[in-house]
């Protein structure tokens, strides 16, 4: 169709200049100035299989393109995306929207780079104006009213949103930072009466650039870390940040470890008044970590708020279903290291999932999808992240060996986890993939371990032996500090293997193991606060008071066997029955056969009925999860309290 009154079609899209192109070139960091060595520069940087060379060359040409692939370009020559325009674009709606619509080749690229955030749209901003509401109908006046930021925290402005009638919308924002314990203590809220609106026509660049500068400048004034605007429509809110950033910012990790960039601008959040949850845990995640942490402390408080929200499941759940969106869209077989990328960020984050729910299927879904992930392609590049698909493989079947059918098929996950780690194991280094190494040999230890719950005597022994040995080398590889997490669940798998080798040495030879299993879960627990991450804080807190339990049968102490009760309960806070049923299981069948030796140790017969009635609760909830292994033991516990009744209490058998 003719684009125009004359029947002529116009060139829509925007021209780069070919002198700024050859100036900004000619001052990279590129070893060759040549449009060659850009293109693979731009492949490099997106992880393509072929160099966008077309691409480059009718950018050079000063053919018109769409805003997104002069940014491509931009960011490999390290410079903003407008000081290569060659003049500024027009100010036509039509033209800004088809920028944005990427074509086949290009819609995997882009959403390679922001993979963690497709929930949200991206979207050009036609054009943007600060204004003040009208008198003082704004709930809380923010910093335009003289507040200013507590420099002890970051920061947040929550903008009066547009059409926000009432302030609803703002109002459930604000409650949702405001009520989350695990960034209390680290984010404030400031509402401000300013609002953002989105003019229907201007100059797109000069607005864009504009509204940015302002919007920092209203940071700077109030000393405030982040800027929430947006505007509200029907039953939905879209919402977009402006940080103290310049340029591009970095948005998240992918799955080899490495920050890719993306431009704050072209970022917008939609939440759903119906169901805000997801929406709003992706406004968490991204306003926390494009703020520019200009002190210590703050970066401290940033590090903390993120490793919260990566703790959270609700995150996790949104997170979840962005990416298996995201993984609908992508072909296999056209686009395999994108597909792969993906496919394993999901297997990590499922059996992240599983680990919270103990739900049978979400750990096959996650195998599922690492299997999907391996199969990706033929070529094995690059070689770090087919071992990391290996490892988070092995760690899924790992933990569905409690689920099999037969001690056979439990000791074939086991094995087949075992081969996987043993061939990821040749295709990294510990010198050029550290983190990588430490996580793998922590994993392959937690597997001999497993593998040593189904072994008898020496066998049982030895396997316990070799898993805390693999787990101390993966130690030399975890930074305490930089990956509090990581070395916290090494030191929570050498607590268990420690108080799993004291049971089996019995009292006194199986003493020096406990002491060592409630040193190590101790080490854990300090360096994993609860409100970091409470459900990984509660599973630690669970080993502890199972090790503390353990130790007070064998020195036939009572007074450290309530102590594992008082810890057990404190678990309880975190795991409760009607958010974390098959986790409260766990601790309930736990402090059955804790309430067996208190009765043998006391001689309190009455104490075997409250055992009897823990222990109950548990088998019911593994029962309904399928979780037999667990459902087994439950029912061992149940036995042995019934035959405790039965008999004399003093040569009651409890475990």
């Amino acid at each position: 169709m003719p684009d125009n009154e004359n029947g002529q079609h116009r060139n829509r899209g925007i021209r780069a200049s070919r002198e700024k192109l050859d100036s900004a070139l000619s001052n990279s960091s590129l070893e060759r100035k040549t449009q060659a060595a850009l293109a693979q520069k731009i492949a490099d940087i997106e992880e393509l299989d072929a160099a966008p060379k077309d691409l480059v060359s009718r950018i050079f040409r000063e053919v018109p393109v769409d805003h997104q692939s002069i940014a491509r370009v931009a960011r490999a020559l390290n410079v903003e995306a407008t000081t290569l325009y060659l003049e500024a674009p027009e100010p036509d709606e039509g033209a800004a929207a088809a920028a944005l619509k990427p074509s086949e080749h290009h819609a995997g690229v882009r959403w390679k780079r922001l993979a963690p955030l497709a929930a949200f749209g991206l979207i050009l901003i036609a054009g943007i104006s600060f204004i003040s509401i009208p008198g003082t109908r704004c709930l809380v006046t923010g910093p335009l009213a003289g507040d200013e930021a507590d420099p002890d925290k970051l920061s947040i402005i929550l903008a009066h949103l547009e059409g926000d009638r009432g302030d609803e919308m703002r109002r459930l924002i604000s409650n949702a930072f405001l009520s989350d314990p695990s960034l209390a203590s680290e984010v404030e809220i400031l509402q401000s009466c300013r609002t953002i609106r989105e003019p229907k026509n201007g100059n797109v660049t000069n607005q864009i650039q504009r509204v940015r500068r302002d919007g920092r400048a209203l940071l700077g004034k109030s000393g405030a870390d982040m800027l929430v605007w947006g505007r509200v429509s029907d039953a939905n809110a879209i919402l977009r940040l402006i940080s103290t950033r310049e340029g591009s910012s970095p948005v998240t990790l992918d799955i080899d470890g490495k920050f890719l960039p993306t431009e704050e601008s072209q970022i917008t959040i939609p939440v759903s008044r119906t169901r805000p949850e997801a929406g709003i845990a992706d406004l968490k995640r991204l306003s926390i970590e494009f703020i520019n942490p200009e002190s210590d402390a703050n970066g401290k408080h940033r590090e903390n708020a993120l490793q919260a929200l990566n703790s959270s499941d609700n995150w996790l759940e949104a997170s979840i279903a962005s990416d298996k969106n995201l993984l609908q869209t992508i072909e296999p077989d056209t686009h395999p290291t994108l597909y792969r990328s993906i496919a394993g960020q999901l297997c990590y984050k499922m059996r992240l999932l599983g680990d919270y729910s103990v739900d049978k299927s979400v750990y096959e879904q996650a195998l599922n999808l690492c299997q999907a992930a391996l199969e990706a392609g033929p070529e094995l590049r690059p070689r770090s992240q087919i071992a990391r698909i290996m490892v988070n493989k092995a760690a899924v079947q790992t933990r569905l060996n409690a689920y099999a059918e037969t001690p056979d098929a439990g000791n074939a996950q086991l094995e087949e986890a075992n081969d996987f780690l043993k061939l990821a194991d040749q295709l990294i280094s510990p010198e050029e993939q550290p983190q990588l190494y430490g996580t793998l040999h922590r994993n392959w230890g937690s597997v001999a371990i497993r593998q040593g719950e189904r072994l008898e005597g020496e066998q049982r022994l030895e396997a316990y032996e070799r898993g805390v040995e693999r787990i101390e080398n993966a130690l030399n590889f975890i930074d305490e500090k930089g990956q509090p997490l990581d070395w916290a669940h090494a030191n929570q798998n050498i607590c268990v293997a420690n108080y799993r080798t004291g049971i089996t040495l019995g009292a006194p030879d199986g003493l020096p193991y406990l002491d060592s299993a409630v040193a190590h879960c101790n080490a854990a627990r300090e360096a994993l606060p609860m409100k970091n991450a409470p459900l990984d804080w509660a599973m630690i807190q669970n080993n502890l008071a199972v090790s503390y339990s353990i130790r007070a049968q064998l020195a036939n102490d009572p007074v450290s066997l309530e102590a594992a009760a008082s810890a057990f309960s404190d678990a309880k806070v975190v795991y409760s029955k009607d958010v974390r049923p098959a986790k409260w299981a766990e601790v309930e069948a736990n402090l059955g056969e804790l309430h067996c030796n208190l009765a043998r140790m006391k001689r309190d017969p009455a104490l075997l009925d409250v055992g009897i009635q823990h222990a109950e609760n548990a088998a019911l909830i593994f029962a309904e999860y399928g979780v037999e292994q667990y459902e087994a033991y439950a029912r061992t516990i149940i036995s042995n309290l019934n035959t405790c009744k039965a008999g004399a209490i003093e040569d009651c058998a409890c475990t």
